[in-house]
């Protein structure tokens, strides 16, 4: 089969399409990724391939075609214009590939925006090429939930009939969770195709720990907690940082913070105003291969959504490799990440939005004896197993390609 990904977001940016594409190659698959100049997180095209474009033209024997995208910068007007010219470079890039190329599949990934499915649209409807689309969020409720977007004004009628449009271009959509399958089919008819198809655990949790990070606390008084991932709007840090400096007037406790994000200088901000310098540690971006070692030394590992109607339907990503590192998790969710925690019996479940429920939960996981956190991180460990290995996973998706691939003929 010869796949054409399409992601704004590729190698050496971290992210699970980079192990997708990977896997399929060993597979047997022709992979072309079709996408955009690396600059994720930070804004700024990384200096690596600044330096030598050459040395990212490949990744694990799949080719890779970058459109002359501006980086995201550190703006809303500069975001929109990285948006907005993946598109147009996109669809200019996309279809001279697809005319020198004949994909059997266009295979688009979405964790934002929802946009990145355009180019491969247009290229569906020069080449008669299926396009399955891998949705990690909803638009535009989730421009609403993090407090970008109001429902009901006129660029949300807009954005709400563009969705529509990509949503039924598709044949074949993937939702992250069950809750983003019944969202989606909302936009459909009744014949689309629509499966759910979550987050697998990354290769890279199953390594063997091999050192220590220097990072973290060795004092076994101290409880260690550590948050990894994107700071944003979505995750409510005032309710972290409320929760944490009710903890700390009775336990000794030290949250490590991994990760980066546009909310990142809010945080900084609620740390000085609380006096929590001693107890809630910026450690910046950190390589995903450095996360297992991380995991390992903390107590309990934490995630979190603001309380919203469209998050609760979320499962973090991070979700999957908490439960396979073997540690307790304390999880401020609500809907379907909030069920995975409770029915795996990994950690305690806090009620989003309510400091007091996050603060009970750590003080309740620091009165656990050491072998009763284990077998919780156990329990989390053999669920995460059964429910996400990514042979099981990826074996299906492999499946519905090769059905599409067989219709389009």
């Amino acid at each position: 089969m010869k796949l054409l990904v399409v992601t704004q977001y590729f190698f050496p940016e971290d992210f699970r399409i980079n192990e997708l594409v990977s896997d399929f190659v060993k597979r047997g698959h022709e992979v072309t990724v079709l996408t955009g100049r690396p600059n994720y997180p930070e804004g700024k095209i990384f200096k690596e391939y600044a330096k030598n474009k050459r040395k990212f033209n490949q990744f694990s024997g799949s080719n890779i075609i970058r459109c002359p995208i501006p980086a995201r910068g550190s703006s809303k007007i500069s975001l929109i214009l990285n948006y907005f010219a993946f598109i147009f470079f996109g669809t200019i890039y996309g279809l001279y590939a697809a005319k020198n190329n004949k994909f059997d599949n266009i295979f688009v990934f979405e964790p934002s925006p929802i946009t990145v499915c355009l180019p491969a649209i247009f290229i569906k409807k020069f080449f008669r090429i299926p396009v399955t689309f891998w949705v990690l969020d909803l638009w535009p409720d989730t421009l609403e939930a993090v407090g970008i977007l109001r429902r009901k004004t006129f660029i949300w009628k807009m954005l709400d009939k563009l969705v529509k449009f990509i949503y039924e271009n598709c044949d074949l959509i993937l939702g992250q969770s069950r809750g983003f399958v019944q969202e989606i089919k909302k936009y459909c008819s009744d014949d689309a195709d629509v499966k759910f198809f979550p987050n697998w655990i990354e290769e890279v949790y199953s390594n063997p720990i091999s050192s220590k990070t220097g990072l973290i606390s060795e004092d076994p008084a101290i409880l260690k907690i550590i948050f990894a991932g994107n700071i944003g709007e979505a995750q409510d840090f005032p309710t972290i940082v409320s929760a944490v400096k009710s903890v700390s007037k009775e336990q000794k406790i030290l949250l490590y913070v991994l990760g980066d994000g546009r909310f990142k200088e809010n945080l900084k901000s609620l740390i000085q105003i609380n006096d929590l310098q001693n107890n809630i540690i910026l450690l910046g971006r950190h390589p995903i291969t450095d996360m297992p070692t991380f995991f390992y030394e903390a107590d309990a590992l934490l995630v979190s959504l603001k309380p919203n109607k469209i998050l609760d339907k979320t499962i973090p990503g991070k979700v999957q490799s908490y439960l396979n590192s073997k540690k307790p998790v304390l999880a401020v969710l609500s809907g379907e990440g909030a069920s995975v925690i409770q029915d795996s019996r990994s950690g305690f479940v806090s009620k989003p939005g309510h400091a007091n429920s996050l603060a009970s939960s750590i003080k309740n996981l620091a009165l656990l004896s050491n072998k009763e956190r284990l077998a919780m991180g156990m329990s989390g460990y053999t669920y995460a197993q059964k429910h996400f290995k990514k042979d099981k996973i990826l074996d299906e998706l492999e499946f519905w390609l090769l059905q599409l691939a067989k219709r389009a003929v």
